[in-house]
């Protein structure tokens, strides 16, 4: 007799994606090649280093973030007042690659 089976099947439940501390859906790593993040204004190697550490690879990812997240983004960062324009360049750079 078999005690630890079940009847049926237990169906995990889908979640909601993990939205972190920052406000936006962080990612493990790239999904496929990274995006230059170099390309937005003021970013240097070090602050794409940062974006990445944080789960931010992509210029969809920064196009997406919502006024919260992109508070946070750019404290977290060092650079809060440059976060929205990142935000205008990586929205045109995800249209030119659509």
């Amino acid at each position: 007799m078999d005690v630890g089976a079940q009847a049926e099947p237990v169906i995990a439940e889908e979640l909601p994606p993990e939205i972190n501390k920052l406000g936006f859906e962080p990612l493990s790593g790239p999904r496929g090649v990274a995006d230059d993040l170099k390309k937005l204004s003021s970013v240097s190697p070090a602050i794409e280093k940062q974006l990445n550490d944080l789960g931010i690879f992509h210029y969809k990812q920064i196009a997406e973030l919502s006024p919260t997240a992109a508070h946070s983004v750019g404290e977290e960062v060092g650079l809060p007042g440059r976060v929205e324009g990142w935000i205008a360049k990586a929205k045109e750079l995800t249209a030119e690659t659509e």
